[in-house]
């Protein structure tokens, strides 16, 4: 093997070893800044790529110190020719960040979209098949018994469909006069049979203040009968509010469900 087949060669995976450190720190670095989805979930493993870029870090180094030894022997021809691949290589790397960027930020926005319909889907399916929250909605009455079935309800959901983190009800009630938002969650258990010889509990412990945020949608749901739903993600949590009207009340399901998902390091 001559001298021109040693540069050739430390020239490659000297350039290669580089290029894959630089786009596996431009990756890491638009994930974590953008906080980005990928397509897999519980991305723990891919810890082990950081050891893998310091390996290309340490590779790197060796086969570039080679190929600058095996460039001294090499003659006029073949730098000439090393550096017209080179250019063309540059434009090449130059090329691949914004496609690599394009292919975070897709994958993010399809991971998404997809969670949102998978949540949504699963919310509808189970209130479709629940007699006991229709026939709540249908006589709220909204005393500890009725807040007792509906948190017992709600426990069901938790399990049966998308195993939920926190399933909740939130209601716009007019109790003592004035309307106010209350929300019941699906640990508001309180086993109202065995406690009636208790001390009361008090209703007032299911009201709820929302921020400007959260009221402005949670008015148009209750005042002028929006029915979209809304979708938050809060970093590793997702967020499902979906307006249901069943027999002229209406409520809002209100479901969370936090992952590991997709994220390095996670």
């Amino acid at each position: 093997m001559n001298a021109k087949t040693y540069v050739k060669i430390s020239n490659v995976i000297g350039l290669v070893s580089i290029i894959l450190l630089v786009l596996w720190v431009f990756s890491f670095i638009l994930i974590e800044v953008f906080d980005l989805l990928i397509f897999k979930k519980n991305m723990t493993e891919t810890f082990m790529m950081s050891i893998l870029a310091l390996i290309a870090v340490l590779a790197g180094s060796l086969f570039v110190n080679v190929m600058f030894n095996l460039t001294r022997i090499a003659d006029k021809h073949n730098a000439d020719e090393t550096k017209k691949i080179s250019t063309k290589a540059v434009v090449a790397v130059i090329t691949v960040f914004p496609l690599v960027a394009a292919i975070l930020f897709t994958g993010n926005y399809f991971t998404e979209q997809k969670k949102e319909r998978f949540m949504l889907e699963s919310t509808k399916n189970y209130i479709e098949k629940s007699k006991t929250t229709k026939a709540l909605l249908k006589d709220v009455k909204f005393n500890e018994e009725w807040v007792d079935e509906l948190a017992r309800e709600l426990k069901v959901f938790k399990t049966s469909e998308l195993n939920f983190d926190n399933p909740s009800v939130i209601l716009y009630l007019n109790l003592d006069g004035e309307e106010k938002y209350y929300q019941v969650h699906n640990y508001n258990t309180y086993r109202y049979n065995e406690l009636q010889d208790t001390i009361p509990i008090y209703l007032h412990r299911y009201e709820e203040h929302f921020n400007r945020f959260d009221t402005e949608y949670y008015e148009q749901v209750f005042k002028n009968g929006s029915k979209e739903n809304r979708f938050i993600r809060d970093g590793k949590n997702f967020i499902l509010e979906y307006p249901y009207t069943y027999d002229s009340t209406t409520v809002i399901i209100h479901t969370s469900d936090y992952q590991n998902y997709g994220k390095f390091g996670s």
